[in-house]
């Protein structure tokens, strides 16, 4: 088991440093606009599994860890039912991704967002583009375009 620890250890290391740069450069900054209600909000489903995917880096971390020492049989029990659990988890974050377009389409119009994906730099059909100010929806325009055109006052209106 030291020889898995010897490659398990920086590899799972690796992955939970990729999955916390995703979360800390896609998700944080999604989440604080919808919490802001920002004048443009890009969605990406697949980030769903971001965070549930880091645990389960962590968990098999600290699993091969426990493998390489000697520990209590009924303690290394517990933290492989946590890594089943996170496993069921993630495996239901990868389920829902399908469900997220309709929960957006149930959501974003409540919260006074319209769907934009024409705008410039929109990567792929699996991105959602959401503007509150659906005139701001110019094909070839850019997020931050639509950014620059909502005045602080608009903005303090729309809240």
């Amino acid at each position: 088991m030291r020889r898995v620890a010897s490659w398990g250890i920086p590899f799972w290391m690796s992955v939970l440093a990729i999955l916390l740069f995703m979360t800390w450069t896609e998700i944080v900054p999604d989440v604080t606009d919808l919490i802001h209600l920002a004048p443009v909000v890009r969605i990406t489903p697949g980030m769903l599994v971001v965070l549930p995917l880091a645990l389960f880096a962590l968990v098999s971390i600290t699993l091969i860890v426990m493998r390489s020492i000697p520990v209590d049989d009924e303690v290394a029990a517990r933290v492989d039912e946590i890594g089943t659990r996170t496993l069921y988890l993630t495996a239901l974050m990868l389920a829902l991704i399908g469900v997220s377009p309709l929960i957006q389409h149930a959501v974003m119009p409540a919260l006074g967002y319209t769907k934009c994906n024409i705008l410039d730099g929109h990567p792929n059909l699996y991105f959602s583009d959401w503007v509150r100010n659906s005139e701001l929806c110019v094909k070839g325009k850019t997020r931050d375009w639509v950014r620059e055109q909502t005045t602080p006052q608009e903005g303090a209106r729309s809240r």
